[in-house]
């Protein structure tokens, strides 16, 4: 199999782009087909068809899962839409068998995969992986009935697969990918062009903008705000609702404020190329999988994953995020269901705030004993880390008046350590 990525983009013909009241979203022109599913499953797994069945699993924004169950095994097929043609495929596998051998095991195997949707041998005409089913349930349906001996034991095994991964350092931001002319314990990959989100959105995927791989954090964001100025552009051109170019310019104001202050924080033109890891951002409640002891069996979701630089990576886990709580809430203080005699949902989202404010020490007490290099990167990331954070709120009309609070605050050239400073997270989360 060829491995090597096509840049082309004739294929997005399988993606539709509809606008939504939450915005532009993907859409599937044509649904896969669950006939040719089977028959993709039998002939790469060369099984007979009477010893497994093939059902619909779950859907996320770029693709679909079809779990297949045999008398002793369980894999899932994940079917893509084309929105970065072969690199998002291709990535997402060299970052599974790179986090396999590097960080845990507890991450799905990939058996076969293709990315060709061209070619007469991919039977369903979309990119598809199959791999390893894992065992557990999401840690969002177990949370609330795990004891706190094992919540803590759940975030040191988290801390153990971050400290691992931070001993593997790569070059450059961007995405892996696979190196069929090595072997498994060959040497550090390279990192090619970013797969993320912001880079493939609609109309994203065609613009002339740097794909990478990216030297440094200054080239990378600078990519990323050309696409902020260039959408805003469009809307102002295009679009005749007062409301909409009244967005576009308070868009077009911050991300040109926020390439102004860029240098002040990150050199434009390091002497090397910056060292970055392998960054799983989103693991979620959702995307931990447990067993019934609360127990980690599975991370998942590993699709737009990249080498992000170490200011990005080591950041808390997506799950310990959240607003501080001091105080454990008493229930007393909270109305109760009429029909349970039970503190609403309201004692719950607050209990469960409590617990990650306190779990969040505990992954940082973790931290710092396994692996300080780590914790001392997340200290010294806090205004880098809201930088980032503040170019996400360009578009987004509710965040961003934090950010051009926060921005007003750094072009005063206050530094991280003024006993004034006040994060945009922290902002966004009051």
């Amino acid at each position: 199999m060829d491995f090597s990525p096509n840049s082309s983009n004739e294929h997005s013909m399988s993606v539709e782009w509809v606008s939504s009241l939450s915005g532009t979203q993907p859409r599937w022109a044509t649904e896969p087909s669950l006939t040719g599913i089977e028959e993709l499953v039998r002939r790469r797994l060369q099984i007979s068809s009477e010893a497994y069945k093939v059902s619909f699993f779950a859907e996320g924004g770029f693709n679909k899962l079809y779990q297949i169950k045999t008398t002793s095994l369980e894999y899932l097929v994940r079917i893509a839409l084309p929105v970065d043609y072969r690199w998002k495929t291709l990535s997402e596998v060299a970052t599974l068998d790179f986090v396999r051998r590097h960080g845990t095991e507890l991450v799905p195997k990939v058996f076969e995969f293709d990315v060709d949707i061209s070619s007469p041998e991919n039977i369903i005409g979309f990119e598809w992986i199959i791999m390893e089913k894992l065992p557990g349930v999401s840690l969002e349906e177990r949370w609330q009935e795990l004891t706190w001996d094992a919540k803590e034991g759940l975030i040191k095994t988290i801390v153990s697969i971050l400290a691992k991964l931070f001993d593997h350092p790569l070059s450059t931001i961007g995405n892996i990918y696979p190196q069929p002319n090595t072997t498994p314990t060959s040497n550090t990959p390279t990192v090619g062009r970013i797969v993320s989100m912001v880079f493939f959105w609609n109309k994203h995927a065609t613009q002339d903008v740097n794909r990478g791989p990216f030297r440094s954090s200054h080239d990378w964001l600078v990519a990323r705000l050309a696409f902020v100025l260039a959408d805003a552009a469009e809307t102002l051109q295009t679009s005749e609702d007062e409301d909409d170019q009244e967005e576009a310019v308070e868009s077009q104001q911050l991300a040109s404020r926020l390439l102004r202050l860029l240098p002040s924080l990150f050199p434009p033109h390091p002497d090397i190329p910056e060292q970055t890891i392998i960054c799983h951002d989103d693991l979620s409640f959702h995307n931990l999988l447990v067993d019934g002891s609360g127990k980690l069996t599975g991370i998942v979701d590993w699709e737009c994953v990249s080498a992000l630089p170490l200011w990005k990576a080591c950041q808390l886990p997506a799950f310990l995020q959240g607003s501080d709580r001091t105080d454990r809430p008493d229930p007393a203080s909270y109305s109760l269901d009429k029909e349970t005699g039970l503190p609403g949902q309201l004692f719950y989202e607050h209990v469960r705030e409590w617990e990650k404010s306190r779990l969040r020490e505990v992954f940082l007490e973790e931290m710092e004993r396994v692996r300080p290099a780590w914790v001392k990167e997340y200290r010294a990331g806090q205004k880098y880390a809201d930088f980032d954070l503040a170019v996400q709120c360009c578009d987004d009309e509710f965040a961003r008046k934090s950010a051009k609070r926060w921005v007003d605050y750094m072009e005063q050239q206050c530094g991280e350590t003024d006993s004034r400073y006040v994060s945009l997270r922290s902002q966004l989360l009051e």
